[in-house]
């Protein structure tokens, strides 16, 4: 898999680690998911997560939307809106695979006021398994949801 890299803009850069040339062309997030972007424009790509395979790059937004590429053809394969509430100061902050990527526990919120939610993603069925608020959500491995 390339190396994925993502930054305050509302898009993503991939980089080949044999040549480390950027491959083009930049992913940019959906169009249609600025709910909640003071700007106006696109939300930016905040973190993002590959699956143990390698087949889906998960990214998340800072507006609390994820997006799940196929690393194949490069196309947005899902979009899910992972927050419920209002999205001002709102952020997807830390993803995690599962070890067989069927699932993707996301933390998301306000890390300013340490509070947050913790979502459980069955990919598959395209679902939220699990969402619980806490105070200082962080995931701290690679993977998770055995």
């Amino acid at each position: 898999s390339p190396l994925a890299v993502s930054g305050p803009e509302p898009f993503l850069r991939r980089w080949n680690t044999r040549t480390w040339q950027p491959l083009t062309p930049d992913l940019a997030f959906p169009p249609g998911y600025t709910n909640g972007v003071e700007t106006g424009g696109s939300p930016a790509l905040v973190n993002l997560a590959y699956s143990p395979d390698g087949s889906v790059l998960a990214g998340g937004s800072s507006n609390g939307y994820l997006a799940l590429w196929d690393t194949r053809t490069w196309q947005v394969v899902q979009v899910f809106d992972v927050f419920e509430e209002k999205r001002s100061g709102k952020a997807i902050y830390d993803l995690a695979f599962s070890p067989d990527g069927s699932r993707l526990a996301v933390a998301v919120g306000d890390r300013v006021a340490e509070q947050g939610t913790l979502v459980i993603l069955d990919l598959a069925r395209r679902e939220v398994l699990f969402r619980k608020q806490e105070q200082h959500v962080s995931l701290l491995s690679g993977s998770c949801c055995k």
